[in-house]
């Protein structure tokens, strides 16, 4: 819908959540720093509509009950408290100055402000509760409560009426009590909002994760009268928050996905008997590092995310959800599967090869990127011919974003050059000699690497869930197949595409097509993998891979007599293999599909 550009900076490479750009919204505006000022934009257009003139770079936002706060500091360093590197640490005030001040958020003046920066914020009932601390690492440290609307505070209290050790952190606000943590004490600390006095203590406890639900504050496995501390009764599973993917409650659902499981605390059966937890491990997405998963509109939506704990997850921003859609064994029988017939089926003449030729995505199907051939001392260019630009409109800023080629590699066979136009979905052929275009064929999906030329054919898998076989010289149909398990579509870089996209780039072995489709091994059913006959379209076998293996589709490779996808083995006449083996915990994430160079080496999200 819209971008903006907010002018600041951050290398992404502080894993905390405490780090992340501050961003709130009430559902009609989104409140964001920008540059030199707090800016307020409209959800729908992203224009601003109001500005709030804040003395220093907003580092925390708390909206509520029509007020805007933001804390902001001069210079920031990585926290000296925090156990390990500084990869992990947060964020703390490196000067000691800033300030700590409220907007109204309708009329955009200043309501109160206060000359000390606050390491967190949080809001409850109308007050603000304040965490304000000097010194890194802290020396001193209180939380102070102030009236919301006028900054009036009600009390405060210090880190020396627990311990010496000045450790503190803000919990969770709820009705009539503020949450706190003091990891370096193990405790869990619940004071009241009227005067900061200690209405009662979790001690010890490693865990700090404390959500407050319907009254009740939940901690561990066990259910806390808010107020009293008095056990209201027991959860069935230990709840916890991962510091690298922060948990949260939705319904009877945990969120806590850092290894791509999620908690149904109270499922039920089909009759409605209740019954003990259920974990359900969902590797095909998970909650972002730093950010988590968002719940809305009935799903979960997730940030970009590349991390090596998930190597099955699909990167980019996701949005996933129930679909209704149920795993039945008809994922890898597909005797319903269509075969379509096209006009020049069965009359495609075999050329033969030659050892110039380039007929494979990286020449073979063992990828080998190497041919027989003379080469000159020196080389020049012969032709050139621009034959795919990015697109325009809509879909414009999409291909911006995925930072992916719109031209594949080529591949070359008898006297001509074949390549994908990849958002385009289009197979464009050149005469090899002029570089004159030959033919241009669009198909139903986007592509991803160019097609295999075999026997007079051109062989490729769109992001339609299609395998296509065109006739090379001309690039007439011959036959084309429903390669996914069930036609049904989603929406990927503003193209609509099938649930399980084929890889372009097919893999051709002793007379056999070999193909695969799908995103990664732990979605909709995982992958499916097969082989065809290529001159009648015919399918010799199929496989369905996942969930299990942890792995995204990629390119089928030849390696020791097997058709390899990642880790996993196929007999080629067969396709007997192990299916859901999980690869090596360091296996590299990331393949041979045309702009997968784009996610490498350390990138993460947050």
């Amino acid at each position: 819908l819209w971008k903006v550009d907010c002018e600041t900076t951050n290398d992404g490479k502080a894993l905390n959540a405490f780090n992340t750009a501050p961003i709130v919204t009430d559902g009609q505006l989104v409140y964001v720093y920008k540059k030199d000022r707090l800016a307020a934009l409209d959800a729908a257009t992203g224009e601003v509509v109001r500005s709030y003139p804040v003395k220093h770079p907003t580092a925390r936002l708390v909206l509520s009950q029509g007020v805007i706060i933001s804390t902001g500091w001069e210079g920031k360093d990585p926290s000296k408290d925090f156990a390990g590197d500084g990869l992990w640490a947060p964020w703390v005030n490196k000067t000691g100055q800033g300030s700590v001040e409220a907007f109204d958020t309708a009329q955009g003046t200043l309501k109160w402000s206060l000359p000390s920066p606050a390491q967190e914020m949080l809001a409850a009932d109308g007050l603000a509760f304040l965490l304000i601390q000097s010194g890194n690492p802290a020396t001193n440290q209180q939380v102070r409560a102030v009236d919301l609307q006028t900054g009036q505070e009600r009390w405060h209290v210090a880190h020396t009426n627990f311990t010496n050790a000045a450790a503190m952190n803000l919990n969770c606000a709820g009705p009539g009590a503020v949450v706190i943590s003091r990891s370096k004490a193990k405790a869990v600390s619940i004071l009241s909002a009227a005067d900061g006095k200690v209405l009662w203590e979790i001690t010890p406890t490693d865990k700090f994760w404390t959500p407050v639900v319907e009254g009740e504050l939940w901690h561990g496995s066990k259910k806390y009268d808010l107020k009293t501390g008095a056990v209201k009764g027991k959860l069935p599973a230990g709840l916890d928050s991962p510091v690298c993917t922060p948990a949260s409650l939705v319904g009877n659902y945990v969120t806590a996905s850092r290894g791509s499981s999620y908690i149904d605390l109270f499922p039920t059966s089909d009759n409605g008997t209740p019954q003990g937890p259920k974990w359900i491990n969902y590797a095909g997405v998970r909650g972002g590092c730093i950010e988590g998963a968002t719940p809305a509109y009935g799903m979960f939506y997730t940030s970009q995310n590349f991390c090596r704990c998930a190597p099955g997850q699909v990167p980019g921003f996701v949005a996933f959800g129930p679909t209704g859609l149920a795993k039945t064994d008809d994922f890898q029988k597909q005797k319903d599967a269509p075969l379509e017939k096209g006009p020049v089926f069965g009359n495609v003449k075999d050329n033969g090869s030659a050892d110039t030729d380039w007929p494979q995505y990286r020449h073979d199907a063992a990828r080998s990127a190497s041919a027989k051939a003379d080469l000159p001392p020196q080389l020049k260019p012969v032709w050139q011919r621009e034959v795919s630009h990015p697109p325009e409109g809509p879909l414009a800023a999409a291909w911006t974003a995925r930072l992916g080629s719109c031209l594949s590699a080529p591949v070359m066979a008898d006297g001509m050059v074949f390549a994908a136009a990849t958002d385009g979905g289009q197979i464009v052929a050149l005469d090899a000699t002029t570089g004159q275009v030959a033919w241009r064929v669009t198909v139903g999906g986007r592509l991803d690497t160019p097609p295999s030329i075999h026997g007079g054919l051109c062989l490729f898998g769109s992001h339609d869930g299609w395998l296509y076989a065109l006739r090379a010289r001309d690039g007439q149909l011959a036959w084309r197949t429903r390669l996914a398990p069930w036609e049904r579509r989603m929406v990927a870089f503003g193209q609509i595409e099938s649930v399980w996209p084929a890889t372009s780039a097919v893999l051709v072995h002793d007379g056999a097509v070999f193909a695969s489709a799908g995103r990664t091994t732990e979605s909709d059913g995982g992958l499916l993998l097969a082989s065809f006959e290529p001159t009648s379209g015919q399918r010799r076998w199929e496989r369905q891979a996942g969930p299990g293996p942890t792995r995204e589709n990629d390119l089928l490779v030849l390696r020791d007599g097997a058709i390899n996808l990642h880790h996993l083995r196929f007999d080629p006449k067969t396709g007997q293999g192990e299916v859901n083996p999980k690869g090596p915990k360091d296996e590299a994430l990331e393949g041979w599909i045309d702009g997968s160079w784009t996610r490498l080496g350390t990138r993460r999200s947050g």
